[in-house]
Formats: C-alpha cells, sequence, structure tokens
C-alpha cells in the first residue's frame, strides 16, 4: 500500500508541477503582453503628438501660401496697369 500511496502522490506532484508550468507559461504571456501593449500606447501617443505638430505646420504653411498668392495677384495687377499704361503712352504719341 505503501508503494500504491507513494505514487498517486508523485502523480500528484507531477500534476501540481504541470499546472505550475501552465501558470508559469500565462503569467509570462501575460506579461509580454502587458509590455507590447505599453510599447503601442507609447507610439500611438508618440504619433498623436507628431500628427498635431504636423497639423498645425501644415496649416501654417497653408496661410503663408495663401499670402503669397494674393502678393503675386497684387504684382500681376501692378504689371499689368503698368503695360496698359505704357501702351496708352505709345498711342498718345
Amino acid at each position: 500500500m505503501t508503494g500504491y500511496i507513494r505514487a498517486q502522490d508523485e502523480k500528484s506532484a507531477s500534476k501540481t508541477c504541470g499546472a505550475c508550468m501552465v501558470e508559469s507559461k500565462v503569467s509570462s504571456e501575460l506579461s509580454a503582453l502587458s509590455n507590447r501593449l505599453d510599447e503601442l500606447l507609447r507610439a500611438h501617443a508618440s504619433l498623436r503628438d507628431e500628427n498635431i505638430r504636423l497639423r498645425a505646420a501644415q496649416e501654417q504653411l497653408a496661410g503663408e501660401r495663401a499670402q503669397l498668392l494674393q502678393k503675386n495677384e497684387q504684382a500681376r495687377s501692378r504689371v499689368e496697369a503698368m503695360i496698359t499704361r505704357l501702351k496708352a503712352m505709345e498711342q498718345a504719341e
């Protein structure tokens, strides 16, 4: 009987050890997932901040472009007006 009880204890210990291994593996996987989630959250925050900066820069550049287009149009109008005056002066001579 003693041999049988010892064999049963060994089986029970083996099952317990197997459960420990599964629990350890699950714990390890959860830790890895947690670390990966932290990395992804940091990347998300970094990309969000970069996106905000890029949108602000784009808005600024769009404003500068609008100003330059307006200046270009004013210069074109002045040149056209000068050409018209020169033609009028030629015809007056």
